[in-house]
């Protein structure tokens, strides 16, 4: 089985071509008062480091105050997925929904 390259995509972030561009959904902000819960999500293009960047921000230090007790429920795990899915190799498969040119 023969592996084809997908072609290198500069990264909005960085500004660096990559191989592996990622666009994933990360939790914007998620907040929790006890019987009421608020989240928005957001999804980012990015590099691998610049993408791994963003889930460490979003999944790690800027929600866990406000989602207090869906955090290690809901937060954490997502956060996880995300960082294990950013290691693989190529471009994520939104990447090139998210990049197609609109077409008239």
């Amino acid at each position: 089985m023969e592996y084809y390259e997908e072609p290198p995509i500069v990264c909005p972030e960085c500004g660096m071509p990559t191989h592996s561009l990622k666009c994933y959904r990360l939790p914007k902000l998620v907040l929790c008062l006890y019987f009421y819960a608020f989240w928005r999500s957001q999804d980012f293009l990015a590099c691998p480091s610049c993408m791994r960047k963003k889930i460490l921000f979003y999944g790690f230090t800027y929600n866990i105050l406000s989602a207090n007790i869906l955090w290690p429920i809901i937060v954490l795990p997502w956060t996880i997925v995300n960082l294990i899915r950013s290691t693989t190799k190529g471009h994520s498969s939104d990447v090139y929904e998210y990049l197609e040119p609109i077409e008239e």
